[in-house]
Protein backbone atom coordinates (compact mmCIF):
# COMPACT_ATOMS: atom_id res chain seq x y z
CA UNK A 1 0.00 0.00 0.00
CA UNK A 2 1.08 3.59 -0.21
CA UNK A 3 0.46 7.07 1.49
CA UNK A 4 -1.06 9.64 -0.84
CA UNK A 5 -1.33 12.94 0.04
CA UNK A 6 -4.53 14.19 -0.47
CA UNK A 7 -4.24 18.00 0.68
CA UNK A 8 -2.15 19.81 2.91
CA UNK A 9 -2.55 23.50 4.17
CA UNK A 10 -0.29 25.85 6.17
CA UNK A 11 -1.23 29.24 7.41
CA UNK A 12 1.32 31.61 9.33
CA UNK A 13 -0.31 33.27 12.35
CA UNK A 14 0.49 36.18 15.03
CA UNK A 15 4.01 35.98 14.06
CA UNK A 16 6.13 37.16 11.44
CA UNK A 17 6.79 34.30 9.42
CA UNK A 18 5.06 30.64 9.22
CA UNK A 19 7.41 28.40 11.70
CA UNK A 20 5.14 25.04 10.80
CA UNK A 21 5.72 22.92 7.43
CA UNK A 22 4.82 19.47 6.01
CA UNK A 23 6.92 17.37 4.03
CA UNK A 24 6.43 14.39 2.11
CA UNK A 25 8.60 11.90 0.11
CA UNK A 26 7.87 8.12 -1.07
CA UNK A 27 5.53 6.17 1.85
CA UNK A 28 6.88 8.86 4.60
CA UNK A 29 5.80 12.53 5.36
CA UNK A 30 6.54 14.50 8.16
CA UNK A 31 4.49 17.84 9.72
CA UNK A 32 6.96 20.26 11.80
CA UNK A 33 6.14 22.89 14.28
CA UNK A 34 8.80 25.51 15.06
CA UNK A 35 9.01 26.68 18.42
CA UNK A 36 8.54 30.62 18.32
CA UNK A 37 12.24 32.40 19.26
CA UNK A 38 12.49 34.81 22.22
CA UNK A 39 15.39 36.14 21.47
CA UNK A 40 16.26 38.12 18.07
CA UNK A 41 16.98 35.73 15.26
CA UNK A 42 20.54 34.87 14.51
CA UNK A 43 20.85 31.89 11.88
CA UNK A 44 17.56 33.38 9.60
CA UNK A 45 16.80 37.04 8.88
CA UNK A 46 13.19 36.47 10.52
CA UNK A 47 13.17 33.49 12.76
CA UNK A 48 15.67 30.87 13.95
CA UNK A 49 12.72 28.05 14.11
CA UNK A 50 11.85 28.52 10.45
CA UNK A 51 15.52 28.34 9.53
CA UNK A 52 15.14 24.74 11.89
CA UNK A 53 11.74 23.41 10.43
CA UNK A 54 13.27 23.54 6.75
CA UNK A 55 17.04 21.89 7.74
CA UNK A 56 15.06 19.35 9.03
CA UNK A 57 12.49 18.93 6.09
CA UNK A 58 15.94 19.11 3.81
CA UNK A 59 17.61 16.19 5.78
CA UNK A 60 14.42 14.25 6.13
CA UNK A 61 14.16 14.56 2.48
CA UNK A 62 17.37 13.31 1.11
CA UNK A 63 17.02 10.14 3.55
CA UNK A 64 15.92 6.67 2.29
CA UNK A 65 12.30 5.03 3.80
CA UNK A 66 14.24 2.75 5.99
CA UNK A 67 16.16 6.22 7.45
CA UNK A 68 12.75 7.66 8.18
CA UNK A 69 11.03 4.34 9.10
CA UNK A 70 12.61 2.03 11.55
CA UNK A 71 15.58 3.59 12.07
CA UNK A 72 13.88 7.27 12.48
CA UNK A 73 15.81 7.58 15.98
CA UNK A 74 19.14 7.40 14.48
CA UNK A 75 18.18 9.87 11.68
CA UNK A 76 16.94 12.13 14.03
CA UNK A 77 19.95 12.10 16.54
CA UNK A 78 21.97 12.40 13.60
CA UNK A 79 19.90 15.66 12.19
CA UNK A 80 20.48 16.59 15.85
CA UNK A 81 24.10 16.21 15.86
CA UNK A 82 24.32 17.80 12.23
CA UNK A 83 22.43 21.71 13.98
CA UNK A 84 24.88 21.43 16.72
CA UNK A 85 27.52 22.02 13.74
CA UNK A 86 25.55 24.40 12.03
CA UNK A 87 24.56 26.31 15.49
CA UNK A 88 28.59 26.11 16.24
CA UNK A 89 29.81 27.18 12.96
CA UNK A 90 27.27 30.22 12.62
CA UNK A 91 28.96 31.22 16.41
CA UNK A 92 25.48 31.12 18.00
CA UNK A 93 25.17 32.90 21.05
CA UNK A 94 25.90 30.58 24.08
CA UNK A 95 23.46 31.95 26.61
CA UNK A 96 20.88 32.04 24.09
CA UNK A 97 18.35 28.81 23.87
CA UNK A 98 18.72 26.85 20.22
CA UNK A 99 16.07 26.81 17.80
CA UNK A 100 13.66 24.05 18.91
CA UNK A 101 10.66 22.35 17.04
CA UNK A 102 8.09 19.24 17.47
CA UNK A 103 7.70 16.63 14.94
CA UNK A 104 6.12 13.90 13.95
CA UNK A 105 7.40 10.82 11.08
CA UNK A 106 4.41 8.89 9.45
CA UNK A 107 5.41 6.12 7.50
CA UNK A 108 3.57 3.05 5.82
CA UNK A 109 5.62 -0.50 5.06
CA UNK A 110 2.85 -2.73 3.69
CA UNK A 111 -0.43 -2.20 6.06
CA UNK A 112 1.85 -1.38 9.20
CA UNK A 113 1.58 2.70 9.71
CA UNK A 114 4.23 3.74 12.61
CA UNK A 115 3.80 7.50 14.34
CA UNK A 116 6.99 8.74 15.28
CA UNK A 117 7.33 11.85 17.46
CA UNK A 118 8.65 14.68 19.39
CA UNK A 119 6.83 16.91 20.97
CA UNK A 120 2.95 17.91 20.70
CA UNK A 121 1.83 17.51 16.94
CA UNK A 122 -0.54 15.02 16.70
CA UNK A 123 -1.79 12.71 13.92
CA UNK A 124 -5.28 10.56 14.00
CA UNK A 125 -6.47 7.68 11.31
CA UNK A 126 -9.82 6.87 10.67
CA UNK A 127 -9.91 2.90 10.08
CA UNK A 128 -13.55 1.39 8.00
CA UNK A 129 -15.03 -0.83 10.83
CA UNK A 130 -12.41 -0.37 13.51
CA UNK A 131 -11.54 1.90 15.92
CA UNK A 132 -9.43 5.30 14.75
CA UNK A 133 -6.50 5.72 16.06
CA UNK A 134 -5.07 8.72 18.09
CA UNK A 135 -1.96 9.36 18.47
CA UNK A 136 -0.46 12.28 20.75
CA UNK A 137 1.61 12.80 23.04
CA UNK A 138 -0.44 13.62 25.87
CA UNK A 139 2.03 14.16 28.60
CA UNK A 140 3.80 16.85 26.54
CA UNK A 141 0.40 18.48 25.95
CA UNK A 142 -0.55 18.48 29.90
CA UNK A 143 3.37 19.42 30.90
CA UNK A 144 2.47 22.42 28.37
CA UNK A 145 -1.05 23.48 29.96
CA UNK A 146 0.18 23.64 33.41
CA UNK A 147 3.14 25.82 32.57
CA UNK A 148 0.80 27.81 30.61
CA UNK A 149 -1.54 28.50 33.99
CA UNK A 150 1.64 30.05 35.66
CA UNK A 151 0.90 32.69 33.01
CA UNK A 152 -0.76 35.91 34.61
CA UNK A 153 -4.47 36.32 33.12
CA UNK A 154 -5.58 39.52 31.49
CA UNK A 155 -3.05 40.29 29.71
CA UNK A 156 -2.41 41.03 25.67
CA UNK A 157 -0.60 38.29 24.02
CA UNK A 158 2.56 41.00 23.49
CA UNK A 159 2.75 41.76 27.22
CA UNK A 160 2.05 37.67 28.27
CA UNK A 161 5.17 36.98 26.12
CA UNK A 162 7.29 39.38 27.60
CA UNK A 163 6.44 38.67 31.30
CA UNK A 164 6.97 34.81 30.86
CA UNK A 165 9.83 34.89 28.67
CA UNK A 166 12.29 33.64 31.60
CA UNK A 167 10.31 30.42 32.06
CA UNK A 168 9.70 30.13 28.58
CA UNK A 169 14.11 29.78 28.32
CA UNK A 170 14.03 27.19 31.43
CA UNK A 171 11.29 24.91 29.92
CA UNK A 172 12.88 25.01 26.49
CA UNK A 173 16.37 24.22 27.83
CA UNK A 174 15.12 21.32 30.13
CA UNK A 175 12.91 20.25 27.17
CA UNK A 176 15.85 20.52 25.06
CA UNK A 177 18.67 18.90 27.03
CA UNK A 178 16.42 16.19 28.33
CA UNK A 179 16.14 17.40 31.90
CA UNK A 180 12.61 17.49 31.61
CA UNK A 181 10.72 13.99 30.72
CA UNK A 182 9.46 15.70 27.24
CA UNK A 183 11.79 17.03 24.80
CA UNK A 184 11.61 18.70 21.72
CA UNK A 185 13.91 18.53 18.37
CA UNK A 186 17.15 20.69 18.38
CA UNK A 187 20.69 20.56 19.08
CA UNK A 188 21.00 17.41 21.35
CA UNK A 189 21.41 13.88 19.63
CA UNK A 190 19.94 12.34 22.64
CA UNK A 191 16.55 13.09 20.78
CA UNK A 192 16.13 9.80 19.32
CA UNK A 193 15.88 8.17 22.27
CA UNK A 194 12.98 10.35 23.40
CA UNK A 195 10.61 9.56 20.35
CA UNK A 196 7.51 8.46 21.28
CA UNK A 197 6.43 5.45 19.17
CA UNK A 198 2.44 4.59 17.88
CA UNK A 199 1.86 1.62 15.73
CA UNK A 200 -1.17 -0.12 14.01
CA UNK A 201 -2.57 -1.55 11.21
CA UNK A 202 -4.33 0.00 8.25
CA UNK A 203 -6.52 -1.25 5.15
CA UNK A 204 -7.00 0.27 1.87
CA UNK A 205 -9.00 3.21 2.22
CA UNK A 206 -8.47 4.35 5.63
CA UNK A 207 -7.40 8.16 6.24
CA UNK A 208 -4.72 9.97 8.01
CA UNK A 209 -4.78 13.64 9.37
CA UNK A 210 -1.62 15.35 10.40
CA UNK A 211 -1.66 18.46 12.64
CA UNK A 212 0.05 21.11 14.32
CA UNK A 213 -1.52 22.30 17.83
CA UNK A 214 -2.46 25.74 16.07
CA UNK A 215 -4.44 23.30 13.87
CA UNK A 216 -6.00 21.47 16.99
CA UNK A 217 -7.11 24.13 18.58
CA UNK A 218 -10.44 23.18 16.79
CA UNK A 219 -11.00 20.34 19.06
CA UNK A 220 -9.10 21.35 22.38
CA UNK A 221 -9.12 24.69 23.16
CA UNK A 222 -12.37 25.65 20.95
CA UNK A 223 -14.33 23.04 20.80
CA UNK A 224 -15.63 23.63 17.52
CA UNK A 225 -15.67 19.77 17.04
CA UNK A 226 -17.02 17.09 19.53
CA UNK A 227 -13.63 15.22 18.87
CA UNK A 228 -10.70 14.47 16.79
CA UNK A 229 -13.08 11.76 14.91
CA UNK A 230 -15.25 14.79 13.96
CA UNK A 231 -12.85 16.81 12.77
CA UNK A 232 -11.16 14.49 10.78
CA UNK A 233 -14.34 13.88 9.16
CA UNK A 234 -15.15 17.35 8.24
CA UNK A 235 -12.00 17.73 7.20
CA UNK A 236 -12.06 14.82 4.45
CA UNK A 237 -15.80 16.07 3.36
CA UNK A 238 -15.97 19.77 3.63
CA UNK A 239 -11.75 20.04 2.79
CA UNK A 240 -8.87 21.30 4.86
CA UNK A 241 -9.53 24.93 3.01
CA UNK A 242 -13.06 25.66 4.66
CA UNK A 243 -12.16 23.99 8.32
CA UNK A 244 -9.11 25.93 8.34
CA UNK A 245 -11.12 29.15 7.65
CA UNK A 246 -13.56 28.00 10.31
CA UNK A 247 -10.77 28.30 12.57
CA UNK A 248 -9.44 31.57 11.48
CA UNK A 249 -12.90 33.11 11.62
CA UNK A 250 -13.79 31.98 14.83
CA UNK A 251 -10.42 33.33 16.26
CA UNK A 252 -10.76 36.74 15.00
CA UNK A 253 -14.18 37.26 17.07
CA UNK A 254 -13.62 35.42 20.00
CA UNK A 255 -12.47 37.44 23.20
CA UNK A 256 -9.08 35.90 23.70
CA UNK A 257 -9.04 37.60 27.88
CA UNK A 258 -7.48 35.29 30.09
CA UNK A 259 -7.08 32.26 27.58
CA UNK A 260 -3.72 30.39 28.25
CA UNK A 261 -1.87 30.76 24.74
CA UNK A 262 0.95 33.39 24.37
CA UNK A 263 -0.24 33.19 20.47
CA UNK A 264 -4.08 34.64 19.63
CA UNK A 265 -3.61 33.18 15.97
CA UNK A 266 -0.96 29.89 15.99
CA UNK A 267 0.33 28.94 13.23
CA UNK A 268 -1.99 26.10 11.86
CA UNK A 269 -0.86 23.06 9.06
CA UNK A 270 -2.71 20.37 8.36
CA UNK A 271 -1.97 17.42 6.36
CA UNK A 272 -4.96 14.63 4.55
CA UNK A 273 -3.14 11.42 3.73
CA UNK A 274 -5.21 8.90 2.19
CA UNK A 275 -4.16 5.09 2.39
CA UNK A 276 -4.42 2.73 -0.32
CA UNK A 277 -3.00 0.45 -2.89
Amino acid sequence: MKLRVREWISLQGDGAINEDLFGYTGNACWIIDGATPIDASHLDPVSDASWLAHFVDDQLRARSPEEVGPRLGSSLSQIAADVAVALAASNFPAERVPPACSLGVLTLKGSHLSWGTVGDVLAIVARAGRDPLHWQNKAFKSAESLAMKSVPRGLGSVEALERGAEGIRQRRRAYISGMSDQMVFSNNPDVGTKIRPYEGEVADGDVALLMTDGFARLVDTYHLYRDWNELLASCSSDGLENIAARLRTYEQRVDRTGRSHFKSKDDATAALVDIGT
